[in-house]
């Protein structure tokens, strides 16, 4: 598991699994938080008012280009916000699709 204190580690997983030189990969932004559990009901809630009223592209610029970016830029969670968390038993499937994803890649080398 990764953990937010080393964000290096994800890159070179990634380069490792690939095959590419160490510090190949670089962040575009030392910012990339993740949103709290407020800012995400926030964002299911304008979700579940739009439906299907705005197109995809438009949805793609207003909400998550400007929205969800300036929530992540702009604001930061208080001490008392929860912060969201992977169960256990989503993890171990993660990590289970993660293993059938990488053999299958390995077997069309």
């Amino acid at each position: 598991m990764i953990e937010g204190g080393d964000r290096r580690s994800i890159y070179d997983l990634f380069e490792d699994i690939i095959g590419l030189r160490r510090d190949t990969l670089q962040p575009m932004s030392e910012t990339n938080r993740s949103l709290s559990a407020n800012e995400v009901e926030l964002l299911r809630r304008v979700n579940e008012q739009l439906g299907d009223k705005i197109r995809h592209r438009s949805y793609d610029r207003i909400i998550r280009r400007h929205a969800v970016r300036g929530l992540v830029e702009r604001r930061t969670p208080g001490d008392d916000e929860r912060r969201l968390f992977v169960p256990e038993w989503a993890a171990t499937k993660a990590r289970e699709f993660g293993r059938e994803a990488v053999g299958r890649i390995e077997a069309t080398a």
